[in-house]
């Protein structure tokens, strides 16, 4: 890695494709977020050497925030610590042209993010035996990151605190990696030691209960978050996405968690006990760790396999066919599947694909009786109600005129 110090750099140029940047040259912008500004590159070497990376650079108008970059570079010190099949590497860390930057591993395929989205855009969801494969995938690399022992023996677990759709890639060639350790703490910096609140960081609706607490984070905090990926994955539905951050955050505090097989035809009893433990709200009550979790899941894809080219069969699958209905409202609209993972504008695409054999199953709604036929009904009861009435009274006429006549008999 570059050498580097925690120094605040001058204000950076800002870059366009094209552009060199050090000894790499950009490609194209693939995104930007609340910290950082992504870039698909190459670096060039002898001999016409050439390979391609991603470079994740400090945004310009942050450059010059010490919390910033002291995150930036913390997420730099912990990825340079990581070191996993499921885990996106971290190849470089230095400065160059004023701005902090990170050199990544390139991925070629979908955040889940844009395959979930695509999904239920479609009324579909995943296959259970491929959403657990996801599941148990991401679980190992938690496993590996809380467990983390540092060069010196001492121990150095690390809680991702980030652990959502869009930090979890499905790749081209089959594979799962999760990403962007970028508020990942080690275990020991994620309690607060002063008495305060720790910062509430991470998307709104993937928090643990105890980190909208403001409570001690551990690794089950990132257990919590697995399980509404893996819940949201089978279900085909959010969780606990509300119309407000307020109401967000109350659903995941207080909302019923009901079993994926209520929202989603074809799930096994077993797999909705799975999701449950990982979701309970008192992380006592949770999965001893990701690994206890990930061999939870293991031994479900024993009785129900994944196909080998499942993931890469369901990326391409998702990039042919056009969308049957917009992209959910809330925060999604205007997003599509792309095979990169990139939102783009929505559009259609040429091409067929058969449907998901696993649809959603949308909740029940009451069905409206017209009014000619709530008139009907109501006659028809009173009719019936009139005859009755006329029968019970008759009969009791029959049996009074019967009594009478056998009193006088008697007297007789």
């Amino acid at each position: 890695m570059s050498s580097t110090t925690n120094k605040v750099p001058s204000t950076p140029r800002s870059l366009r494709p094209g552009d060199h940047f050090g000894r790499y040259q950009l490609l194209d912008r693939v995104g930007t977020g609340g910290m950082a500004e992504v870039f698909r590159a190459i670096a060039q070497g002898v001999q016409g050497f050439e390979r391609e990376f991603v470079i994740k650079r400090i945004r310009p108008d942050k450059s010059d925030s010490p919390n910033f970059v002291q995150m930036f570079c913390e997420e730099a010190r912990i990825s340079a610590l990581l070191n996993h099949p499921n885990i996106a590497q971290v190849y470089d860390f230095g400065q160059a042209d004023g701005a902090y930057f990170l050199v990544m591993e390139h991925l070629v395929g979908a955040d889940l993010s844009n395959v979930m989205r695509t999904l239920r855009a479609r009324d579909d969801a995943m296959p259970p035996s491929v959403a657990v494969y996801v599941a148990r995938e991401v679980a190992r690399a938690l496993h590996y990151a809380h467990t983390l022992v540092l060069p010196d023996g001492t121990p150095g677990g690390v809680v991702h605190r980030d652990v959502t759709p869009s930090n979890i890639m499905l790749l081209k060639a089959g594979g799962v990696k999760i990403l962007d350790f970028g508020i990942a703490k080690a275990a020991a910096a994620a309690r607060p030691s002063d008495g305060g609140r720790p910062r509430l960081a991470g998307k709104l609706s993937y928090l643990s209960p105890e980190l909208v607490r403001g409570l001690a984070v551990d690794h089950r905090s990132d257990i919590f978050s697995l399980g509404i990926v893996l819940w949201e994955m089978i279900a085909g539905q959010r969780l606990f996405t509300g119309t407000t951050d307020g109401e967000t955050l109350q659903n995941v505090l207080m909302r019923p968690i009901a079993e994926p097989s209520r929202r989603r035809d074809g799930v096994p009893a077993v797999l909705d006990a799975m999701v449950a433990r990982a979701l309970e709200r008192e992380p006592a009550s949770r999965y001893e760790s990701a690994e206890e979790f990930a061999n939870e899941l293991d031994r479900f894809l024993v009785e129900m396999p994944v196909a080998d080219q499942a993931i890469p069969n369901l990326l391409a699958e998702l990039a042919s066919v056009p969308p049957s209905k917009p992209a959910d409202a809330i925060g999604d609209a205007g997003a599509t599947f792309t095979a990169t993972g990139s939102p783009t504008e929505m559009r259609s695409r040429p091409g067929t694909g058969a449907n998901r054999i696993y649809r959603t199953i949308p909740p029940p709604k009451p069905r409206r009786v017209p009014l000619p036929t709530l008139v009907g009904i109501f006659f028809m009861v009173v009719a019936v109600v009139v005859t009755v009435g006329r029968v019970v009274i008759r009969h009791q006429i029959v049996g009074s005129q019967s009594s009478s006549a056998k009193s006088v008999s008697t007297s007789k």
